[in-house]
């Protein structure tokens, strides 16, 4: 049986949330024992250009043009006249529900046993016992929170095997490393340092083995409307001048929203990184830019404060990424990225000797762990660059805070609430409050509402088809809507 997990098309690159419906429906054989097992295969589907068109209109809040006989026939002939290069399809490794739902049972143990689990308890051990399935009742009373964790490792080993198409690494560097345009031989020369990260990471990359006509390829497809091309002379020596082709993505509304879709694929592979950068310059980001380059170690920071600063952070981006399985914790895998970044060289780890003042007035030492960061500017470069990944996700959810104000002691309809986070968020663009103009789009403010809703600011209420948002009790209060916007806005450095 095949299905789409997701229930559609995505409309920003990522991938969407899990719907477990049809999943459930297929689990319910297993747990009735109409089958003895069911073998999950996740399946990735990737494509140099999407024969749909892209979603603007969608992101920008416009209404969605209905389907008609003759908008039909006008996309197969545009699907005709375009080059929309390779696509390509990727089967993940199979994996049986019956241990799953082995492993599920073993995460319902303390948060010490937790730690100790791994991704592979799921997909392995296949001499494990296959007796008859346990606990029916237990699993039946737990239905949706099972299924809900068997869709979300769906999805993320789906990402694991995702293969990246040449507009996807173009588009990825330009948006984020090259924004304000790159020459083609230094593109070159970062084309093939993402690709050994990439393959590093065990990701296939559908692209010719010659990184020219990577580019050729890809930019071929993008088109002018999304990266500029012109020549342009560089001194090589004082005496003699060569031409080469300079690169420019286009930053501009609503281009760099079809852009950013493609970039975005990658998003999720430097996600956790991104969380943990994110983290270091929110703790020590002054530090980091005023002292760059002076001898010695010029920052740290405690284990235990970046570990707590990256969960939170994690818990405001959610709706946003899975960035773990669920047979492991979101603190085991942001402690994995951690050892990933000091192989790196960004960061390092010291076990050292703390004093502290006691109530009494008498000193104590305890021992602790210190997380370094390099002095040189280039880990300050790294920094900025992983954590302008999320940047305009953050930037998204720090403005779209601010209309929680006119909500104290209001009501707001969902569409007008969304087209008032977007207002405000187009607003402090034309400002230049916010510089990323992929940030003025409707599916993060969904999500951040989504957020919202689960922190228990807003409530919602549904009648005649017309949903409706309040503040809670707790939070239609100004004082109290100051302290989420604070919350959310702490990332934006």
């Amino acid at each position: 049986m095949e299905f789409f997990i997701e229930g559609g098309r995505t409309r920003t690159g990522k991938p969407c949330p899990p719907k477990g419906g049809l999943l459930n429906i297929a689990i319910d054989t297993l747990l009735s024992r109409k089958v003895e097992d069911i073998l999950i295969v996740p399946v990735n589907f990737s494509y140099d250009k999407l024969l749909e068109g892209n979603y603007i209109r969608e992101q920008l809040g416009k209404a969605k043009v209905k389907e008609s006989f003759l908008s039909a026939a006008l996309g197969l002939w545009n699907s005709i006249q375009t080059k929309f290069g390779n696509a390509r399809i990727d089967f993940g490794q199979p994996f049986s529900v019956r241990e799953f739902i082995q492993s599920y049972k073993r995460w319902k143990f303390p948060l010490s046993q937790l730690q100790l689990s791994s991704c592979e308890s799921c997909v392995s051990d296949t001499d494990q016992n296959h007796n008859s399935v346990e606990d029916s009742e237990f699993f039946i009373e737990d239905r949706r929170d099972f299924v809900s964790n068997l869709a979300q490792h769906v999805i993320y080993d789906g990402v694991k095997n995702l293969s990246l198409m040449s507009t996807n690494i173009i588009a990825f560097l330009l948006l984020n490393k090259f924004r304000d345009g790159v020459t083609t031989e230094v593109l070159l020369k970062e084309l093939e340092i993402l690709q050994k990260d990439l393959v590093a990471r065990r990701h296939d990359l559908t692209i010719a083995k010659d990184m020219k006509e990577v580019i050729k390829h890809g930019l071929t497809i993008l088109g002018p409307s999304l990266v500029r091309r012109e020549l342009v002379r560089i001194e090589s020596t004082k005496s003699t001048r060569q031409t080469q082709m300079f690169l420019k993505p286009v930053t501009a509304l609503p281009n760099v929203l079809e852009l950013s879709y493609y970039s975005t694929c990658l998003l999720p592979i430097y996600a956790m990184e991104a969380v943990i950068a994110t983290s270091i310059l929110t703790l020590k980001g002054r530090e980091l830019r005023d002292f760059q380059n002076i001898p010695g170690i010029i920052c740290h920071v405690t284990d235990i404060e970046l570990i707590s600063t990256c969960l939170e952070l994690c818990g405001i981006l959610q709706n946003e990424f899975i960035f773990h399985p669920p047979c492991q914790t979101l603190e085991y895998t942001v402690r994995r990225s951690l050892d990933d970044l000091k192989s790196q060289g960004l960061v390092k780890y010291d076990r050292t000797r703390l004093y502290s003042e006691n109530t009494g007035g008498d000193f104590s030492f305890r021992s602790v762990d210190l997380i370094y960061v390099s002095k040189d500017a280039g880990t300050y470069q790294r920094l900025r660059f992983l954590h302008g990944l999320i940047a305009p996700i953050l930037d998204t959810y720090a403005v779209s805070s601010l209309v929680l104000n006119r909500l104290v002691g209001c009501e707001a309809i969902e569409r007008h609430l969304q087209m008032d986070m977007l207002a405000e968020v187009k607003c402090h663009l034309q400002q230049h409050f916010i510089k990323y103009g992929e940030s003025l789009a409707l599916d993060p403010i969904r999500n951040f509402i989504k957020l919202l809703i689960g922190w228990q600011v807003l409530e919602c209420s549904s009648q005649n088809y017309v949903t409706t948002y309040v503040l809670t009790e707790s939070f239609d209060l100004d004082d109290s809507v100051d302290a989420v916007i604070r919350r959310v806005k702490r990332f934006q450095v």
